[in-house]
């Protein structure tokens, strides 16, 4: 091959590349999403991708030749003839900016472009702008910023004290009710752990209890504890919290946090009432119940049938008031930490079913089935678990009156055992459930009132299984019944 034939092969192959490498460029910018247009020195469009047309309506034949902010939106169009200018003034300069354009329907969507002075580059010889539809990204952003706003002022206006707190336990926002709360100044908090609400005895261990709920999976249980305000006083609180969350990962946590020293002292008020009232109660109801038996004995000899009748149901009344009293001392012990238990190992299967035997006699109703079994054994106190599963028992017959039976089933895992206890009855409703096993709460039917009570027994139950390291729960639909379970540990 010559020197010429050389210098020809070489040259073809360099123009066919080029073409290839023009082809493909071309393929590149004409099947992208984002628009691409070139501007000349006078601010005329020379070029623009076909990708306009699925995005604003209009064909390339219909842009090009146009000056290039002829589409721009009014209220933008200041702003983007200064940005023209700085890229015009500046070669190889890139500038960005989001503005309005006018689609060929009418309407108006935001963009995001870049455009950059290429004017100087022989190959360009143009402004090359790039840019694309970020419409929907600009409404989600003004409505994150509108639900900003609203955060802010609920953030300000709430009663309730807030705070803003990192992984450390540092405080990095505060709302005015929480300054007002602890009497700190923004200064002496912000950046600061918030441990310094606590005595300085209790700061160690107020900042290991934060770091155990801010890595634990404990779920937004409110949390009770008693602060110190910067005056020295002591005030009871009660704290929610929920976490802020970024790829998975926990970064800060809100904590609303409202003081109940007043609604504490009333409790105790009210607990002192009752226990001092029970008391009192207790020692002329056990005179009255011993000298009814003991009349009840002489009716019996004299065969006097009729006062013996009136007599039963006065005993029965006895019996329901004795009952009463004994829940409301539970209750006041319990809520006092008093509450005593006695440590046992107890075969759970032989107290279920001796328990069933016992109650079956008084209920001519209901039949109690048991179905399954455990044969595991637990630690705790058998008169205690025996009060729950009589109260949930007999809560089954009480609540199901058009029912015949109580189905009670007895199931294990490898440390557990669960006991159910299921009704046909009138069901409890979704909002009521989670709240069922609070002190003096009752579920209130409208329409029916015949169902008495003063909202103790589940609270009891609630505190027991707590106190014997287990957990009580219930599954219920209105007016097809409900289900109770209660898992206890087993012995180890």
């Amino acid at each position: 091959m010559s020197i010429n034939e050389q210098k020809h092969f070489v040259t073809s192959k360099a123009e066919e590349v080029l073409k290839q490498s023009d082809a493909l460029f071309r393929a590149l910018i004409e099947n992208s999403s984002d628009i691409v247009v070139l501007i000349n020195v006078e601010g005329i469009v020379t070029y623009v991708s076909p990708s306009i047309t699925p995005i604003m309506g209009y064909t390339p034949e219909k842009i090009v030749g146009k000056h290039a902010l002829v589409l721009v939106h009014p209220d933008d169009l200041d702003r983007m003839q200064i940005l023209f200018q700085g890229i015009f003034q500046s070669p190889g300069k890139s500038l960005r900016a989001k503005y309005r354009l006018r689609c060929q329907d009418g309407s108006w969507r935001w963009f995001e472009g870049v455009g950059t002075n290429l004017l100087d580059d022989p190959q360009a010889g143009a402004i090359v702008g790039n840019f694309r539809d970020i419409t929907e990204r600009k409404r989600t952003e003004e409505a994150l910023q509108e639900e900003g706003q609203r955060f802010r002022m609920i953030w300000e206006a709430a009663s309730d004290a807030m705070a803003l707190s990192d992984a450390q336990g540092r405080v990095l926002a505060a709302n005015a009710a929480f300054y007002q709360l602890y009497g700190y100044k923004p200064e002496e908090v912000l950046g600061n752990t918030f441990a310094i609400i606590f005595s300085k005895e209790q700061q160690a261990w107020a900042e290991t209890q934060y770091k155990i709920v801010f890595e634990g999976e404990r779920g937004n249980v409110p949390i009770e504890s008693s602060i110190q305000r910067a005056d020295g006083t002591q005030r009871i609180v009660e704290t929610s919290y929920d976490f802020l969350v970024h790829d998975g990962k926990r970064i800060a946590m809100i904590s609303i946090i409202r003081d109940i020293t007043d609604r504490k002292e009333l409790e105790s008020q009210r607990d002192d009432f009752i226990s001092m009232a029970s008391h009192e109660l207790k020692t002329p109801l056990t005179s009255l119940k011993g000298f009814s038996q003991l009349l009840k004995k002489r009716l019996k000899k004299q065969e006097l049938t009729e006062p013996l009748w009136y007599l039963t149901k006065m005993e029965t009344q006895i019996e329901k008031l004795t009952n009463l009293i004994a829940e409301l001392l539970d209750i006041s012990k319990s809520h006092a930490g008093k509450l005593e238990y006695r440590e046992e190992v107890i075969d759970i299967d032989a107290l279920v079913r001796e328990l069933v035997e016992n109650l079956q006699p008084t209920s001519s109703s209901h039949t109690i089935r048991i179905t399954g079994t455990s044969q595991k054994k637990v630690v705790g106190d058998k008169d205690r678990l025996e009060q729950v599963f009589t109260n949930l028992i007999t809560n089954a017959i009480k609540y199901s009156p058009e029912a015949a039976n109580v189905a009670i089933q007895i199931s294990s895992t490898q440390n557990t055992v669960i006991i159910s206890v299921q009704d046909d009855g009138i069901g409890i409703p979704q909002e009521h459930q989670e709240k069922i096993f609070e002190r003096f709460y009752r579920v209130i039917n409208d329409k029916d009132t015949t169902f008495t009570g003063f909202g103790m027994g589940l609270y009891i139950v609630h505190e027991i299984v707590q106190r014997h390291k287990g957990k009580i729960w219930v599954e219920s639909t209105e007016g097809a019944g409900s289900t109770f379970y209660v898992s206890l540990p087993t012995q180890e």
